[in-house]
């Protein structure tokens, strides 16, 4: 799942990062062009995402993929639709999704944690750039009471699929990628938290000039991915 706020990115930009997935998986990667906003405001990228995971999981078998080798990972707010898509299609889904990863997560919309403030203006999101992929995402009211906008407001985590979460230390999202973290280690969920310390959000599309966050990034995920689906 791409980020961009809901608002920007496309296959297309995130067509290198999902490459490398598939080359140090050996796992099939399925790239989701879901709705952006304005023109498709909150929820359509939810839905698209929902309906994404549940098709896929239904016809993995007729695509000649086992369906109970299946994870999800996104990044920014790709990583947010990822995570909200596994607590809206629990039960729903043909087998199990095995894995989550999420690359420092959008998970809250509040801004309530210190981090949004440590770094309300640091490249490349600073709280202007939040504020505006808010305003055209969720509109002029913001859905605060939502969990589908703000993941820690689900009330069961259980059964959620093991998660590697990785933030980055200066980036304004650091501390709810973190928080969710713990949220999902409470419920039992097994979790993998790390933080990318000295770099800043967006690190593992940004490999030409941040070879060494984005070289250790793109090992860890897949490396991480690949032992949890058994790499092919």
């Amino acid at each position: 799942m791409h980020g961009g706020g809901c608002v920007l990115g496309d296959i297309e930009t995130h067509d290198v990062l999902c490459r490398t997935l598939c080359h140090d998986t050996g796992a099939t990667v399925f790239s989701l062009d879901y709705r952006l906003a304005p023109e498709h405001p909150f929820p359509a990228a939810v839905e698209d995402t929902v309906a994404a995971l549940t098709w896929l999981s239904h016809e993995a078998a007729g695509l000649d993929l086992d369906p109970q080798r299946l994870a999800v990972a996104g990044d920014s707010a790709g990583a947010g639709l990822a995570a909200v898509a596994l607590h809206e299609t629990k039960g729903q889904l043909a087998s199990p999704v095995r894995a989550q990863a999420l690359i420092y997560p959008a998970l809250d919309l509040r801004g309530r944690l210190p981090s949004r403030q440590e770094f309300a203006n640091h490249f490349p999101i600073p709280r202007d750039m939040i504020h505006w992929f808010f305003g055209h995402y969720f509109g002029p009211a913001w859905p605060f009471t939502d969990a589908r906008a703000i993941p820690s407001l689900y009330e069961d985590y259980t059964g959620l699929p093991p998660a590697l979460i990785i933030t980055a230390g200066h980036d304004p999202l650091r501390d709810e990628g973190a928080e969710y973290a713990e949220t999902l280690a409470a419920a039992g969920v097994p979790v993998e938290y790390e933080c990318c310390e000295g770099t800043i959000h967006g690190f593992m599309n940004m490999g030409r000039v941040l070879r060494t966050a984005h070289g250790w990034g793109r090992r860890r995920v897949g490396a991480w991915l690949a032992e949890r689906l058994g790499k092919a």
